[in-house]
C-alpha cells in the first residue's frame, strides 16, 4: 500500500518538473546547452543600398551566436530636373533630369497645345447666337472658343400684351439689350390635316396667358375626296360635278361626253340612272348621249363590261337601259322616265285567276313567324333609311329604288310617283314587320308579302316578244308602280318592289341579272356571328308556276329565300355577281319551326322517314282545324333528305292525305315537297 501512494507522489512531481523545464525553453534559449537566455542580435556587418542594388544587414547574438539577415530595398534613383528647353505649339521641348544619388542623367521630349496667354482678352461676335474666343500667344489661333452664354438681368417686366427690356450679358465682356415685343408664347394643341373646305389647321394656346387661336399652316385641297359619290368633307354630290355637262351636251343630237377613266364611266352611268336622264330614244328619234372611249384604246366590249356590272353594291346599276349602239368610237345610251310611261297597257293580260293560295306558313309556330298584324302603329313614320347620311332627291320609282340600294337617304319630290311608292312600301312594312325582328325575320315577312300579294304578269312578257326595243318601259308590269297598286309585275319591277321593301328597313340589298331574269342580293348576318354574308333572295321565284294554260297556277314556295349563288345557277346562271358573291349556305326549313307532341318544337327539314311522317302528321291535323269548314285550296310544303325513299314517302302522304297530287323540287342536298290540297 505505501508502495503505490510513494509511485503516484514520483509521478506528479516529475510531471511538474517536465513543465516548468518546457516553460523555460519556451522564454529562452540555453547557454551552452544549460543556461536559459534571451537573444542578444547586434549587427556585425552591413551593406548600404543603392539606386539599382539591394542592401543588406546582419545580425547575431552575442549570448548564443544565433544570426539572421535584413534586405535593404534598392533605392531608385532620385531625378532633379537639371536642365529645361521649353515646348510650344511649334516646336518641341526638351527636360534634362540627374539622379541626385548616383549622378545618372536621362532625357525627355516635351510637347505642348495651342494656349492663350494669362492675361489674353476675349475676342467675340456680337451676335447673340455668336461665339467667343482667344489667341494662342504662339501662333494666333483661336483657342477657348464656345458660344456666347449670357447671363439675362430683367431691366423691365414684359407680358403677352406689354414689351419688356432685358440685358443679356456674357462672360467675354459682350452684352446687349433686348426689346420683347409683347405677343403670346404659343404651343400646338392638335392638327386638322387639309380638306376641300379649310388648309391645315393647328390649334394652339398660350402657355404665359392661356390665349387660343387657331393658324392655317397649309392650303386647302384642290380636289373633292369621295366616298360612295359624296365628298367627305363637305358631302358635295359627286354625280353633280357633270350636271352642267350632261345637261348641255344632252341637249344637242348624237352629242359627245369623253370619259377617261373606268371610275368615271361608272361614275357617268350612276349619274344617268340617279337623276334620269332622259333620252328621246324611247320615241324612235334616235337622240342619245354618246360616251367617247377613246382613253384607253380598247374597243366597245369593254364598255360593255362596265355597263353588265348591275349586280355590284358599288357599281353602277344600270337598270332599265336600251341595249347600246355603238360606233367606230363612242357608245350611245338613254333612259326613259316612268314619270310619263307608266299606264299599264291594254294588252297586257293577267295571269289565271285560279290561283292556289298557300297559307300553312301563317299557322305555324315559329322564330321567323308574324301573322300579318299590324306590328307598329298606323303613323309609325321612324324607318330605318332615315337615318342615313347623305340624301338624294328622288321621283320615279326607279330613282328610289336607287337611292334605297346605294345608300342614299331619298327625299321624294311631292306628289312624284316616288313619294307614291316610298308611302305605299313604307305602309306594307308598317304591317309585316317590327323593329325587334332580325334583318333575316325582316327579308323572310317581305319574302312572304311578295308571294302572296303579287302575281306575275305573263301577258306582259307576251305582250313584248317582238316588239321594238323599249316597248316593255311602255308598260307598267316593268316598274315599282305594278307591285303596290296593282298586285302584279315582272321580275324586274319585283325585285325592284323587293329591294325597296328592304332598303327602307336599311337592308343592303342589290338587283341582279343574268338569263333574262332579275332577283336579288342581300346582305346579313344570318348566323350571328358577327358578319354579314350575300345570300340570293329570288321573290319572283315565291310563286312558283305548275300546270299550263286554264290549268296553270302559282304555288308559293320558300325554296328560293336566302340561297347561294351555286343554288340559283342551276335555274338563271348570272354572269356578273363578282361583287356580291353569296356563297353562306342557310337553310330556311331548319328555321322554321311547329309545335309537335306537346311542347317539343320540330322543324320542316325532314332528315328521315320518322321525321318526314311527324311533318305530315302535324300539316293533317293543322289542314283539319283550319279548313274543315273553308273550301278553299292549299300547299303544304317541307324539305326532306334526299336519302329518304320517295316512294315510302309517297305512301305516307296518301296515307294521310288520299289522292294529292305534289311538287317535288331540288334543294340543296334535299328536296322541298310542296303537296297540294284541293279540298
Amino acid at each position: 500500500m505505501s508502495y503505490k501512494k510513494n509511485l503516484k507522489k514520483f509521478l506528479i512531481i516529475l510531471i511538474a518538473v517536465c513543465a516548468a523545464f518546457s516553460a523555460l525553453s519556451l522564454s529562452g534559449c540555453f547557454n551552452g546547452g544549460n543556461d536559459e537566455h534571451t537573444h542578444k542580435y547586434e549587427a556585425v556587418s552591413e551593406r548600404a543600398a543603392t539606386c539599382t542594388d539591394d542592401g543588406f544587414i546582419k545580425y547575431r547574438c552575442s549570448v548564443c551566436y544565433d544570426t539572421y539577415i535584413k534586405t535593404l530595398p534598392a533605392l531608385k534613383h532620385d531625378y532633379k530636373e537639371k536642365n529645361i528647353s521649353a515646348a510650344t505649339c511649334l516646336a518641341e521641348g526638351k527636360i534634362t533630369y540627374e539622379c541626385s544619388r548616383c549622378g545618372k542623367v536621362k532625357t525627355e521630349t516635351a510637347y505642348a497645345d495651342h494656349a492663350a496667354a494669362e492675361d489674353a482678352t476675349w475676342i467675340y461676335e456680337e451676335a447673340e447666337d455668336g461665339v467667343h474666343y482667344k489667341l494662342c500667344k504662339w501662333c494666333g489661333t483661336k483657342v477657348d472658343e464656345e458660344k456666347h452664354k449670357f447671363t439675362v438681368t430683367t431691366l423691365v417686366e414684359g407680358n403677352c400684351l406689354t414689351d419688356g427690356e432685358y440685358e443679356y450679358a456674357c462672360v467675354c465682356g459682350y452684352s446687349f439689350t433686348k426689346i420683347t415685343l409683347g405677343e403670346h408664347d404659343y404651343e400646338v394643341d392638335k392638327t386638322v390635316e387639309p380638306t376641300c373646305e379649310t388648309g391645315r389647321l393647328e390649334y394652339k394656346h398660350c402657355l404665359r396667358c392661356g390665349d387660343t387661336c387657331v393658324v392655317e399652316t397649309a392650303p386647302k385641297l384642290d380636289h373633292h375626296v369621295y366616298e360612295a359619290h359624296i365628298c367627305v368633307y363637305c358631302e358635295r354630290d359627286m354625280l353633280s360635278d357633270y350636271f352642267e355637262e350632261f345637261t348641255e351636251r344632252g341637249n344637242s343630237d348624237k352629242s359627245l361626253i369623253n370619259v377617261e377613266s373606268e371610275d368615271e364611266l361608272i361614275c357617268l352611268m350612276d349619274y344617268v340612272l340617279a337623276y334620269e336622264v332622259i333620252s328621246d330614244q324611247s320615241k324612235n328619234k334616235g337622240k342619245q348621249f354618246r360616251l367617247t372611249y377613246d382613253y384607253d384604246g380598247t374597243s366597245s366590249v369593254y364598255f360593255n363590261e362596265v355597263l353588265t356590272k348591275k349586280t355590284a353594291y358599288s357599281y353602277a346599276l344600270v337598270i332599265n337601259t336600251y341595249s347600246p349602239v355603238i360606233g367606230s368610237d363612242w357608245f350611245g345610251i338613254g333612259i326613259p322616265s316612268n314619270d310619263v310611261l307608266n299606264e299599264k297597257t291594254a294588252n297586257s293580260i293577267t295571269c289565271n285567276d285560279g290561283v292556289y293560295e298557300q297559307e300553312f306558313l301563317a299557322e305555324v309556330d315559329s322564330a321567323l313567324y308574324t301573322d300579318g298584324a299590324d306590328k307598329r302603329s298606323s303613323d309609325f313614320t321612324d324607318f330605318k333609311y332615315k337615318n342615313r347620311k347623305y340624301e338624294m332627291n328622288v321621283s320615279s320609282s326607279n330613282s328610289l329604288y336607287y337611292a334605297l340600294s346605294h345608300g342614299y337617304k331619298p327625299i321624294a319630290k311631292e306628289g312624284s310617283d316616288a313619294e307614291k311608292v316610298l308611302i305605299a312600301a313604307e305602309n306594307v312594312l308598317k304591317k309585316i314587320v317590327n323593329d325587334d325582328m332580325s334583318d333575316v325575320n325582316k327579308l323572310w315577312e317581305i319574302y312572304k308579302w311578295t308571294g302572296k300579294n303579287v302575281r306575275y304578269d305573263y301577258g306582259a312578257v307576251t305582250y313584248t316578244n317582238g316588239k321594238p326595243a323599249g316597248t316593255n318601259y311602255t308598260l307598267q308590269a316593268w316598274f315599282a308602280e305594278s307591285v303596290f297598286f296593282n298586285g302584279s309585275g315582272i321580275c324586274d319591277s319585283i325585285s325592284k318592289a323587293f329591294g325597296i321593301l328592304a332598303g327602307i328597313e336599311d337592308i343592303v340589298c342589290v338587283q341582279t341579272v343574268g338569263n333574262s331574269h332579275a332577283w336579288n342580293k342581300v346582305l346579313v348576318d344570318a348566323d350571328k356571328d358577327g358578319v354579314k354574308e350575300w345570300y340570293v333572295v329570288d321573290p319572283t321565284y315565291a310563286n312558283l308556276k305548275t300546270g299550263s294554260g286554264d290549268k296553270a297556277n302559282e304555288l308559293f314556295t320558300a325554296a328560293y329565300f336566302m340561297i347561294t349563288d351555286e343554288e340559283k345557277s342551276k335555274t338563271d346562271p348570272s354572269t356578273n355577281s363578282k361583287d356580291a358573291v353569296a356563297g353562306t349556305d342557310f337553310n330556311i326549313y331548319k328555321n322554321i319551326n311547329y309545335k309537335s307532341g306537346g311542347d317539343s318544337s320540330t322543324d320542316l327539314y325532314a332528315s328521315d322517314l320518322t321525321e318526314a311522317s311527324k311533318i305530315l302528321d302535324y300539316y293533317k291535323d293543322y289542314y283539319k282545324l283550319k279548313y274543315r269548314t273553308v273550301k278553299t285550296p292549299v300547299i303544304l310544303e317541307f324539305a326532306c333528305d334526299k336519302s329518304v325513299n320517295s316512294t315510302e314517302l309517297g305512301i305516307r302522304i296518301s296515307s294521310r292525305f288520299g289522292s294529292v297530287s305534289y311538287v317535288k323540287l331540288e334543294y340543296k342536298s334535299a328536296y322541298v315537297i310542296l303537296i297540294i290540297l284541293n279540298v
